[in-house]
């Protein structure tokens, strides 16, 4: 009976496949956030991050300078990433109704934030709330994502297109774009 498992040889290949696809979609997330913190063009910008993961794009804003409020809307992810950061302003806060004041953010990045059609409305509008105003809000979007959330330009009414960018489909899901836009 032949064995399911990858030969040691075949598991080897498939783990540097697997590791240099985490190095190159760190490299292409990393030239997103400088390219975010150009767009900002403050020495030491303050940027809401909506939706922290774990923590790694908070590690490479503040390994850029920025100042950082990481927002979690979940308490295990809140709890998995405070004991994993040693630095970092990290919040348990409902991203429908942020406890922020207004305007009080140069940027707001919120990549990978899943949305539905009942709750994107208010979720957009609390971060355009807090984003100052010039400030830039940079976020991915999918034809998917807009089925299960809406089209993000009626969210963002008079925002304007600052950049407009495909991820490549080798490293994330096909469709995949990455908007920048700015606010009035």
């Amino acid at each position: 009976m032949a064995s399911s498992q990858p030969k040691k040889g075949e598991r080897v290949a498939l783990d540097f496949c697997a590791r240099t696809e985490l190095v190159e979609k760190r490299r292409w997330m990393e030239r997103l956030i400088w390219n975010l913190l150009e767009a900002v063009g403050e020495p030491s910008p303050l940027i809401l991050e909506a939706n922290c993961t774990d923590g790694r794009d908070t590690e490479i804003f503040l390994k850029r300078g920025a100042r950082i409020v990481s927002v979690c809307s979940s308490e295990k992810q809140w709890e998995f990433v405070r004991k994993r950061m040693l630095k970092g302003d990290f919040r348990l806060m409902n991203l429908e109704q942020l406890d922020l004041p207004e305007e009080e953010f140069d940027a707001v990045w919120c990549v990978d934030l899943e949305m539905t059609k009942s709750n994107s409305s208010q979720i957009l509008s609390e971060l355009a709330r807090v984003l100052k105003s010039g400030g830039t809000i940079a976020f991915d979007w999918s034809e998917e994502r807009m089925r299960t959330a809406g089209d993000f330009a009626g969210f963002l009414p008079g925002f304007v297109l600052r950049e407009h960018e495909s991820y490549p489909e080798n490293l994330f899901t096909a469709g995949l774009e990455h908007i920048m836009m700015r606010k009035p």
